[in-house]
């Protein structure tokens, strides 16, 4: 439930293809990359981490009609919340045959006992221990499906309040604000006619900025593609003149000057940066 609280299901989670087990019946196929991943059935489930047992309940979850909501994105409806709200199902351990608890207690060292009474009594304990064991599967199996119950839970409690707090957090509209509470004001009110001048002056900033925005993204572009023709037209002129060094060198060889007194290679200049975009206040 902790793992649930912190990572989000996405999309690739909660597809049904994506956690699949392969089929004993179908042959053998060449390993091909894809996105599906398949499991041995043969791994122990105890084997796998919280995150690979997260993955594996939510495409579960995502296969069925009635838990897929919990692993969507979507919010909660009402008939789907409508069913949220039965009771958990308390199971108990089914009825099965008791240990001998009277073999547990002291037995009499000093008293003789014969083989065949030794091996009734060894007979005894095992069948038992054998109870005993039964009993705590069953229980164990009892403590696993509670469990997990409290876990869907646990999701559906937590769908629903992020279903109440979306209902709570609606966008304002332009209604709610001149007339909060659903109540009416008279519209020649000083109050009422300095609302709505907020207001106008409100969406009036917000076009600006978004316009500024635009203008400010559009100038980038701009100075993108200049900057990026201006750096070609370097390198072609570095080219340049590097082949005209080698030729230079070559010559100056020929002629006999030293390797230490060729002229040196010119270097490349660095490419030119964006200048800052003035924004107006």
């Amino acid at each position: 439930m902790a793992a649930f609280q912190y990572a989000r299901p996405t999309n690739f989670d909660v597809s049904p293809s994506t956690h699949t087990l392969p089929s004993l019946l179908s042959p053998p196929t060449l390993a091909t990359p894809t996105c599906c991943r398949v499991h041995d059935p043969d791994i122990d489930p105890a084997l796998y981490t919280p995150s690979k047992r997260m993955r594996l309940l939510n495409s579960a979850l995502a296969s069925t009609s009635s838990g897929s909501y919990l692993v969507s994105q979507t919010h909660l409806t009402a008939a789907q919340a409508s069913q949220l709200a039965e009771s958990p199902v308390l199971e108990k351990p089914p009825p099965l045959p008791e240990p001998d608890w009277s073999l547990l207690e002291t037995l009499d060292n000093n008293r003789y006992q014969t083989q065949e009474e030794l091996k009734q009594h060894i007979d005894t304990l095992t069948t038992s221990l054998r109870y005993a064991r039964h009993q705590i599967h069953a229980r164990n199996l009892v403590i696993e499906g509670n469990q997990a119950q409290l876990v869907v839970q646990g999701m559906a409690l937590k769908k629903m309040k992020e279903s109440v707090e979306a209902r709570e957090k609606s966008k304002t509209t332009e209604r709610s604000t001149l007339f909060p509470g659903g109540h009416g004001l008279v519209l020649t009110n000083t109050e009422f006619i300095q609302k709505v001048e907020e207001h106008r002056r409100s969406k009036l900033d917000e076009e600006e900025g978004r316009n500024l925005h635009r203008t400010m993204r559009a100038g980038k572009q701009v100075e993108k593609v200049k900057i990026e023709d201006e750096w070609q037209q370097i390198k072609e002129a570095h080219e340049k003149a590097v082949d005209t060094w080698v030729v230079r060198c070559a010559q100056l060889t020929s002629s006999g000057t030293l390797k230490k007194d060729l002229p040196k290679c010119p270097k490349c200049p660095l490419k030119p940066k964006p200048a800052p975009i003035a924004t107006s206040s």
